[in-house]
């Protein structure tokens, strides 16, 4: 009897517990869908989808389902029959989803997700994709070769509005993050759309989403597996290895500032000097190298630290890809200029990366980072 009770006892404070954890629902109405059950799936980080709950659908076309909130953004998948909804969860929001199963895989509507709604409208598009690559290759009037060139050109045309319309303008968001996982069928079999280990354009892409999840989704599993998905895109896709400058340590002097001027991502003209009355940190850096994500990150606690109190950081970049180096440096908060020759490098006796210096409010140089143990405290210490 006792034994009993505590088994009972125990499977009640399981369920509490459950009922507990923070939550998102899903409510929906699908017609013609009556006695069809609807299933809840989340996409696990290596492509394979784990059921968390169903139901099944009223002879109103009514349903409802929940799922535990994930820690972070991430992606989950409605299926009933034969038919697919793809959206992605911030945390406790509430979506509802209206269609007629007849005509779902073609229109649906979505409300209480910006997410879900974005997903909707590239899942849209990449279906009327597909269905124009599946007409053109059984079209026999074109010849195989125009037939293959037709579709390399939808698939071009797709890319290019997909990267204007949804992922360069929002690369930290979930709807970004989707595109540039897009997968397509073709003659070649199924394959990524964004070809990021052939493409230096499609690995850009991926580098633009990863350095934006890295800064708002530190942590994420997901942010993890796209940036080394974009490490290993711009490596592949690298036209030639970053140059190793030969310079003489002996040319800087720590008496004063060597002053120059660099462009930012928006063009305007950036100089060391004007940062005068501030303490700077001088960053000399490449966003394409494996340690700019951890260091960077670093610097974004320093910076949240000491910024209002008069920390200042400018980085300078030497990566060799303009357009890697503006969707890299899009986000960071702080002055991101790029040396394109290293000719500051250079006067900076800068022979390898991460080097930074540490330069006081009246615009004097004080310490290389090889002379620097505990950065946090040198600063606080200028400051």
């Amino acid at each position: 009897m006792k034994k009993t009770s505590l088994f009972v006892l125990s499977s009640i404070l399981l369920l509490v517990s459950c009922k507990n954890e923070p939550q998102f629902h899903i409510n929906g109405e699908f017609k013609n869908a009556a006695d069809s059950t609807v299933y809840l799936y989340a996409l696990t980080d290596d492509g394979k989808q784990e059921v968390l709950d169903s139901a099944l659908i009223e002879s109103d076309g009514a349903f409802s389902l929940s799922g535990k909130s994930p820690a972070f953004t991430d992606f989950f998948v409605l299926r009933v029959n034969n038919h697919v909804i793809n959206f992605a969860i911030d945390s406790t929001e509430t979506i509802t989803f209206k269609a007629d199963l007849k005509t779902i895989d073609k229109k649906y509507e979505v409300e209480g997700s910006e997410n879900a709604q974005f997903i909707r409208d590239i899942d849209m598009k990449w279906r009327t994709l597909q269905q124009n690559i599946i007409e053109c290759a059984k079209d026999w009037s074109l010849l195989p070769g125009d037939a293959v060139d037709s579709i390399a050109n939808m698939e071009a045309r797709f890319k290019k509005h997909l990267c204007t319309e949804y992922i360069i303008n929002s690369p930290s968001s979930a709807w970004a993050y989707y595109a540039a996982c897009l997968s397509i069928v073709d003659n070649n079999g199924q394959h990524l759309l964004f070809d990021y280990m052939n493409e230096r354009d499609d690995a850009r892409v991926f580098a633009a989403v990863a350095t934006a999840w890295d800064l708002m989704r530190n942590g994420s599993p997901r942010t993890e597996r796209i940036l080394e998905v974009a490490r290993k895109g711009m490596e592949s896709t690298a036209p030639r290895k970053e140059q190793v400058l030969d310079v003489d340590d002996s040319r800087i002097s720590y008496t004063g500032i060597l002053k120059f001027e660099l462009l930012d991502i928006n063009g305007k003209v950036r100089s060391i000097s004007s940062l005068k009355g501030k303490v700077v940190l001088l960053d000399f850096t490449s966003y394409a190298d494996k340690f700019s994500s951890a260091h960077n990150r670093s610097l974004r606690s320093l910076y949240d630290k000491m910024h209002a109190q008069g920390l200042e950081i400018m980085q300078v970049s030497l990566d060799t890809d303009e357009h890697y180096w503006k969707y890299a440096a899009e986000n960071l908060p702080w002055i991101c200029v790029r040396d394109t020759k290293g000719e500051v490098a250079r006067l900076y006796a800068v022979s390898n990366l991460p080097t930074y210096f540490l330069i006081d409010r009246n615009n004097e140089i004080v310490k290389r980072s090889d002379d620097v143990k505990d950065l946090e405290a040198e600063l606080s210490a200028l400051l």
